[in-house]
């Protein structure tokens, strides 16, 4: 029995399409496991099939051409062998056709080749507008561009996007409709769009734009056609673009820290960070911190301008201190000579308050003039996870006996609470007098936390205005 080389499914699912090795072709309906049609008299090889959208017609391509076949009546309905200046220069290995697709409607269809050779063929010869009154009517041709892409290079194995505004342009008075889009050639599975695929209208001097996605498969120049069948034309375009080998790995895409105390430092040291995986040495000219939080993330060691051998990596200390609570993230960017730079590693952390942490807010004493004693609070903010201990309150400095307290320790606080102390200034002597408060603790990094303490005695002095006082004329006795 000859070997099946060939074989697809019709539209509505119920037929099956099949062609052997010898070039026979059938229809069958595996349903009903019966044999629809047989198609004779090819003898040669069938390099393609494809059933019209509707169903009504089945094509076929081999070495002398296209052929079109009528399903339900069971013949020949159309054959397509001289669109070529010379068929017989393609026919031998040259450019036999590789590629076939309908447009949406089955009004054409394409055909594409070696040697980057596409056409657009009609199924039916279109119908000419007729002109009943030169007077009343004219025939007006639609006018739509569009150009080749050059989509330059991209690594091999990753995937460019990109957006091509005005890519099809109606330089028509009047709306154009824009039938299908695709991409055919030796190189198409590397290429695809991606948005704004047709059907679409362009209205009258407007355009339309299309995505285009690039994923190269080895190093070199990939070719490929882009086909626009518009209502009255069909355009062909070069598109192409270079894959590239990478020189640049990122080895940790990302590094997380995990929870840490706000305030508090976590290392990574030498994290590898990336690798040179070209051929020659690779120079990183420069290691940035960068957005959202370019601030919590820092480089100790490592960064800077540095060469990579090839094979070789690169390591790098890092260090996370959290000043907030919550997630946070940045990014550290290594800049070089590539079409990929920046390569980029994501940090992660998040800050935590699981120890004790200190606030405290003192007031201002007021100056002393006629009393010798004033006093002010300090409040004692616990802004930590665990219960804060105030082990001493101690007064150190110059003017220390001018200051004291009566709050007896220790002194506990809970998490997210406070405490006021009061701190008294007494003093019987003119001047400024300075001294510090330190709190004693179990607060974290805070252990110890000095408050400076200022207070100020005014001298008070009474000097007469007048020499004597007139107390008028009084009468005896008065």
């Amino acid at each position: 029995m000859p070997t099946i080389n060939r074989y697809i499914w019709s539209p509505d699912g119920k037929k099956m399409l099949i062609a052997n090795a010898e070039g026979k072709i059938l229809i069958w309906e595996p349903y009903g496991d019966n044999i629809f049609k047989k198609i004779n008299g090819i003898n040669e090889t069938v390099y393609l099939m494809s059933w019209k959208p509707d169903g009504k017609y089945i094509a076929w391509i081999s070495n002398s051409g296209v052929t079109i076949w009528d399903v339900e009546k069971g013949v020949q309905y159309k054959r397509y062998t001289g669109s070529y200046e010379d068929w017989n220069r393609y026919r031998y290995g040259i450019a036999i056709f590789y590629e076939f697709a309908w447009t949406p409607k089955g009004l054409r269809f394409v055909t594409g080749a070696y040697q980057n050779i596409v056409q657009a063929w009609f199924l039916d010869e279109p119908a000419l507008q007729e002109d009943i009154s030169d007077s009343l009517f004219q025939i007006v041709e639609p006018k739509v561009t569009s150009l080749d892409i050059d989509l330059k290079q991209c690594l091999v194995g990753s995937s460019k996007d990109s957006l091509i505004s005005n890519y099809i342009i109606n330089e028509s008075d009047y709306s154009v409709r824009i039938d299908s889009a695709f991409i055919v050639g030796a190189d198409s599975a590397c290429f695809n769009i991606i948005s704004g695929i047709p059907p679409v209208e362009i209205q009258a001097k407007n355009s339309h734009n299309l995505e285009f996605s690039f994923k190269p498969n080895r190093v070199g120049i990939h070719q490929a056609k882009i086909v626009i069948i518009t209502q009255a034309d069909t355009l062909i375009q070069n598109i192409s673009g270079e894959g590239v080998e990478p020189v640049l790995s990122v080895i940790s895409d990302f590094i997380d820290f995990g929870v840490v105390d706000v305030g508090s430092p976590k290392d990574s040291l030498q994290a590898v960070m990336i690798k040179n995986i070209g051929h020659f040495p690779l120079t990183i000219t420069k290691t940035e911190h960068a957005l959202p939080n370019a601030v919590d993330f820092t480089t100790l060691a490592g960064g800077g301008s540095f060469t990579i051998n090839p094979g070789d990596t690169a390591k790098l200390n890092l260090r996370f201190k959290p000043s907030f609570v919550g997630r946070t993230n940045g990014s550290l960017l290594f800049e070089y000579n590539g079409i990929e730079s920046p390569a980029i590693v994501q940090l992660f952390g998040e800050g935590v308050r699981k120890n004790p942490a200190i606030r405290a807010t003192a007031e201002k004493f007021p100056t002393l003039v006629c009393d010798n004693k004033t006093s002010i609070n300090v409040t004692l903010k616990n802004e930590g996870g665990k219960l804060l201990e105030i082990k001493q309150l101690k007064i150190k400095g110059t003017d220390a006996n001018d200051f004291s307290t009566q709050d007896i320790t220790p002194i506990t606080i809970e998490p997210d609470s406070s405490k006021i102390i009061i701190i008294n200034f007494t003093s019987v002597n003119v001047g400024q007098k300075t001294s510090d408060l330190e709190i004693i603790s179990n607060a974290y990094p805070d252990s110890i936390l000095t408050i400076p303490l200022n207070g100020r005695k005014e001298l008070v002095s009474f000097i007469p205005g007048v020499t004597s006082i007139d107390l008028g004329t009084l009468c005896p006795n008065e």
